[in-house]
């Protein structure tokens, strides 16, 4: 019964002894720059990643660039992860899309400007290769162009998403694929103040979901198209941000004049912005009518523009 414990006790520290080896083995091999030859603008190159190894490329390329990556493999099992080297922090910023995790095997997006890139000009471009099983015998290809044309026939702009009308003045269209797990064939995403997605930067709008693009819009459109926001001031120095029982209540002064706005909830939030000169813009919502005094179970409501964005 000894002899039996102890054999069993030196498979185990043999076992694990392998597998220290094992994981000491596994290396991130450099496989250098990718250049295109003179004249191109892409390049295809073939490589084998062993199990537990990643092979990595660099490449440079201009900030504002839209680039596309796509990798294929004979037993679908080879995957990417991309990454941009913010010459500010001197950190790698993974890309939406193609982040650790994601498994990606196809990218396209915009490359970002100030603030990841070089003087606003050159990114440098990281691509880690690996195995989701196994051995992975993969083929790489990599297009750099500086126009969206390929976005723009998949977007179809020509007949962007606006919830039927709700929303107006086209600002962006984002090709994103993978968010259709998330939102489905349709979705009115409403006002978001912008930031990174699907590769790229979006901008601040109300956002649009139609499989497989993201629209983004300028601002809600008016009743019918014809009414128009009505005069109102669009920015001042805010004084007093209080919560009220059907929206935010926001006292701010423009030119020598005191005025007395409603806003969304989520800006009283924001008490950074009080004594300091801002933008304004503005939404049509429907909130408690005045009629009902603050009564939460009275039904009669009304229309009016109220400050949806601070800036």
């Amino acid at each position: 019964m000894i002899k039996q414990s102890k054999y069993i006790y030196l498979c185990l520290l043999s076992y694990m002894f392998t597998a220290i080896i094992n994981v000491a083995a596994a290396q991130t091999l450099n496989k250098g720059d990718i250049q295109f030859k003179p004249g191109s603008h892409s390049a295809t190159l073939s490589g084998t990643v062993m199990r537990g190894d990643r092979d990595q490329y660099s490449l440079i390329a201009s900030a504002g660039q839209w680039m596309e990556v796509k990798i294929t493999a004979l037993e679908k099992n080879a995957v990417f992860q991309l990454s941009i080297y913010s010459y500010g922090s001197g950190n790698d910023v993974p890309l939406q899309g193609a982040k650790e995790g994601d498994d990606a095997s196809y990218w396209y997006g915009q490359l970002p400007s100030p603030g990841y890139s070089k003087n606003g000009k050159q990114n440098a471009v990281d691509m880690i290769i690996g195995g989701t099983r196994g051995n992975a015998s993969y083929t790489l290809s990599v297009t750099i162009t500086n126009k969206n044309t390929k976005a723009k026939k998949r977007a179809g702009i020509l007949k962007p998403y606006s919830v039927k009308g709700k929303y107006q003045g086209l600002l962006q269209v984002l090709y994103c694929p993978s968010d259709k797990a998330q939102y489905g064939k349709y979705t009115d995403y409403g006002y978001w103040e912008g930031g990174a997605a699907c590769g790229q930067q979006g901008q601040t709008g109300y956002w649009a979901w139609k499989n497989p693009n993201w629209y983004v819009w300028q601002h809600p459109s008016s009743q019918n198209l014809k009414e128009k926001i009505p005069q109102k001031a669009m920015g001042g120095t805010i004084k007093i941000m209080e919560m009220g029982g059907t929206s935010c209540y926001i006292r701010f002064v423009h030119e020598g004049k005191t005025y007395d706005e409603q806003a969304v909830f989520e800006l009283c939030e924001q008490p950074q912005f009080i004594n300091k000169h801002v933008r304004f813009s503005y939404t049509k919502q429907n909130l408690l009518a005045a009629s009902c005094m603050g009564n939460l179970e009275c039904k009669d409501s009304e229309s009016i523009w109220i400050i949806s964005y601070i800036d």
